[in-house]
Parts: structure tokens; sequence; C-alpha cells
């Protein structure tokens, strides 16, 4: 009885059939255990708000702002001397101190005409001195007289030809002033005279 096999060529293309057909399957096994990747929803947000830069201070104004308060506090000085005048040191701590300016160089030097027109101009008001770096100010003004009152008990004086010391008397300066009808304006000086036998407290 003969045997009918199957002929070798046949079993050899049946197993290279049945090896692809196992490795198609394997590799579609494969793919379908990984997930696919997935891409993250975008999330809608708002767009960062620009960066917000601050205007530079203007040098003009912040010297104004300081110039104006050094005014107010020289205005509050003036009106306490109109009232009832200054000691020598008392006058030194309130109006020069405050000013900012020294004037120290002696007692009898310490407050001068030229260092206080340095202020004004003809029709128009400087005050260079009191802060601001450039302002100017043309104004009306009210005229009133403010006496300092100088202490010159500490002057060497001389006596009989010899120096002595406590010999000056009190002296009265009467400074004439124009106070602008203008806020803000220093007053502007107009001359000063020393007051003859005037009451000097």
């Amino acid at each position: 009885m003969r045997r009918h096999g199957v002929p070798a060529r046949r079993w050899g293309i049946a197993l290279l059939a049945g090896a692809l057909t196992i490795t198609s399957v394997a590799g579609c096994s494969e793919a379908a255990d990984e997930p696919p990747p997935t891409t993250p929803a975008t999330q809608s947000q708002a767009p960062d708000p620009p960066p917000t830069t601050e205007a530079p201070p203007d040098p003009r104004a912040q010297a104004e702002a300081e110039g104006f308060r050094v005014i107010e506090q020289y205005y509050a000085d003036f009106d306490q001397l109109e009232q009832g005048g200054f000691s020598h040191q008392e006058l030194i701590a309130k109006i020069i101190d405050s000013l900012g300016v020294n004037f120290r160089e002696t007692q009898m030097d310490y407050i001068r005409l030229a260092q206080l027109e340095r202020w004004s101009t003809q029709g128009a008001t400087h005050v260079t001195n009191l802060g601001l770096q450039s302002y100017e100010e043309a104004a009306e003004y009210d005229t009133f007289t403010v006496r300092i009152c100088l202490d010159r008990s500490g002057v060497v004086g001389v006596v009989d030809g010899e120096p002595q010391e406590g010999v000056g008397p009190v002296m009265a300066l009467d400074y004439h002033l124009y106070q602008s009808h203008s806020d803000g304006a220093a007053p502007r000086i107009d001359g000063r005279e020393e007051a003859e036998d005037a009451a000097c407290g």
C-alpha cells in the first residue's frame, strides 16, 4: 500500500506561510497591547498681561515738590519771625537751617543781602536755593517788612583802642520783602536797612 505524502515542496510552502501568519498575528498582538499615544488636550489659558512699566519720575516735578515743601517751611518761619522776632540763635536754627544755606562765616555776616538776592531777579522769582532745579514765576507781590534782630554780644569790638568782647549792641535789620499772590513763590527781597533806635526784643 503506497502512502500518499505531501511533497516536500508543498510542506515548505505551507511552513513558510504558517510562519508568516504567526509573525503577522504576533505583530498585531503587540500593537494591540500598546495604547495609542495620547496628545494632551490643550487648555485654553488667558494670555499673560504685558509687564507694567512705570513711567520714570519727572525730575522737574520732584524738584518742585521738594522746593514747595521747603518754601512752606520758609513761610512758616518768616510768619513766626514777623509776629515776635527771633534771637540770634533761634534765627540760625529756624531760618538759616531750614533753607539749608550756610551763612555762618561770622556772627555779623550770616545773613547777607547778596546771598538772599540770588533768589530774585527783576520781575521773576528764582527759588533755586530752595530745592528747585529751574523754576521761575512772574507774579504780583504785596510788600511787607521783616525785622531781624542781630545779637552782637559775642562780637569783638574796640573800646578806647582796645579790643573787647560783647560790646556790640543788638542791631535791628529791616528787610523789605514782596510776597507773591501765587502759592509756592518765595518772597522777593527788595532792600535792607538798619533800623535806628528800633525796638528789638
